[in-house]
């Protein structure tokens, strides 16, 4: 985890993207209009892997990377690997936190998106029957 994981994201489930397709079609209010799908709340980084090891009843550890050593590793970056590259590439895009606006959507045609752990909950309970 790159820094402490304090980075937000906003983990939507396919279904909640296609049940807000279907009721964006169903309103005309809503055509022409631009929408933010996204989680019902921001999850940090590391929260989000502490769900996903809790739900799923994984045993990994959750190791955090300080930032200090992705940006010394990043000055050598003509010098690595390709693979060591994308890795550092993928740590620096993982440093940026998202805080996402849904209130529109939310607004206009009703979206309520699950939140994380309840809609991965549910995902394994489906997944299991």
């Amino acid at each position: 985890v790159p820094g402490q994981g304090r980075q937000f994201r906003h983990p939507v489930f396919f279904r909640d993207v296609i049940k807000a397709i279907e009721q964006v079609l169903e309103n005309k209010n809503t055509y022409g209009k631009k929408y933010t799908l996204a989680a019902a709340q921001a999850v940090t980084y590391y929260r989000y892997l502490e769900i996903v090891r809790t739900v799923y009843n994984l045993k990994y550890r959750i190791v955090t990377i300080p930032l200090w050593g992705i940006r010394i590793l990043s000055l050598f970056n003509p010098l690595l690997p390709e693979k060591t590259k994308q890795k550092i590439k993928n740590a620096s895009g993982m440093m940026r936190s998202f805080k996402l606006d849904i209130n529109d959507a939310i607004h206009d045609f009703g979206y309520q998106p699950a939140g994380f752990e309840e809609g991965l909950k549910q995902l394994v309970t489906e997944t299991e029957t």
